[in-house]
């Protein structure tokens, strides 16, 4: 698990509508929830090798639930693998009716940002989590 704070999506994810953030420990601890639900956010992060690029690019660039479909009916699969050169973070609720994803690629010895957070709710998250290994 990553802390959501110091993901590079953290303040879009906190800045969602449906996100509250509260604070305990003086401050120090902050624990993300999904509002509608009330469940807590986790943050993971998932190493992609080329194979799984194509998924990765598909899955942040589906519009409709109707493109998560056609995916999850081809069996398509995100799985980690330690030595990818892709990199997608990941934002899940408890009961998975909101999920958040951001892309990375490696490049010169650095990952960078591939485009801005997505962010799935209800149904929508739901389907990418079928498709997602976490």
């Amino acid at each position: 698990m990553v802390n959501i704070s110091s993901m590079k999506m953290g303040e879009a994810v906190a800045s969602h509508p449906n996100i509250s953030v509260k604070t305990s420990w003086f401050g120090l601890k902050k624990d993300f929830v999904y509002t509608p639900t009330g469940n807590k956010l986790k943050g993971y992060e998932m190493s992609i090798k080329s194979d799984g690029c194509r998924i990765a690019n598909n899955l942040i660039t589906a519009k409709t639930g109707h493109d998560l479909d056609t995916m999850i009916e081809k069996k398509e699969r995100l799985i980690d693998n330690p030595n990818g050169n892709e990199r997608m973070d990941i934002v899940l609720s408890a009961d998975r009716q909101f999920v958040a994803l951001q892309l990375f690629r490696y490049e010169n010895y650095l990952f960078v940002e591939v485009g801005e957070p997505k962010f799935f709710e209800g149904e929508d998250a739901m389907k990418v989590t079928k498709i997602l290994d976490v």
